[in-house]
């Protein structure tokens, strides 16, 4: 797997994908993602991104939690559109975001100063109320 580019750090992806799966195990969501932004910084390829959506067949698709924690890290690092992505392969794979994932996602557009904003934050809202949340 690829390291993001121009990246001083040694954190590939698998040791990111590895290290974040210990911190959910010990619900340490803030650090990890604390690591996953620091990560996503990094990777002007986005190579997390692309993974999350299409893992390579010889690994497992992503965890409810890693992508309720990529979502708010792309928020945060204000690119709401691959957390809108993330979202909708949620939606797709039947994992219900949590309320604050939600909340963050639809914080982020109405941010955002673009006629397709108020659609998008409608659509999501649409999802939520599809998925129960």
């Amino acid at each position: 797997m690829a390291k993001p580019s121009n990246s001083t750090s040694n954190l590939t992806l698998p040791k990111l994908l590895n290290t974040v799966d210990t911190f959910f195990k010990f619900n340490k969501f803030s650090d990890a993602k604390s690591l996953i932004i620091a990560y996503i910084s990094k990777d002007s390829q986005n190579t997390l991104h692309q993974h999350l959506l299409h893992p390579p067949s010889t690994h497992p698709q992503p965890s409810k939690a890693l992508l309720d924690t990529s979502i708010g890290a792309y928020t945060q690092l204000g690119n709401p559109h691959c957390a809108l992505h993330l979202f909708n392969k949620m939606k797709r794979r039947k994992l219900r975001p949590n309320l604050l994932t939600c909340n963050t996602l639809l914080n982020s557009f109405v941010k955002i100063k673009s006629f397709l904003s108020i659609p998008t934050c409608r659509g999501i809202f649409d999802d939520m109320g599809k998925m129960g949340i």
